[in-house]
């Protein structure tokens, strides 16, 4: 996985700064496009919405994917862990005294 959390949460963020700058009326403004009914760009706005949905199920399974490789990594170390006791151990766990 490159970069991280942050990252993929700027890029989403410039990404969307750019659909607003360039795509939407009118354009190569920053201006807050309140009249798209007017301008008969109402289009625009399903656009966004499908992009913000689209960016948040991106994030939820970036978050899945890591949450993921931590439990591998986990698992993985406690099995080691596991069998280096074992190793430990010369003849199994000590025998009780009656």
């Amino acid at each position: 996985m490159v970069g991280g959390f942050g990252p993929r949460l700027l890029a989403i963020a410039l990404a969307l700064l750019g659909f607003h700058y360039y795509l939407l009326p009118p354009l190569n403004s920053f201006t807050w496009k309140n009249e798209l009914s007017a301008v008969g760009i109402f289009g625009g706005a399903p656009s966004i919405s499908v992009f913000h949905c689209i960016a948040a199920v991106a994030l939820v399974i970036s978050a899945q994917r890591r949450a993921t490789e931590n439990l591998r990594r986990s698992r993985d170390e406690l099995q080691i862990a596991i069998e280096d006791q074992k190793r430990s151990e010369p003849h199994g766990p000590p025998a009780k005294c009656i």
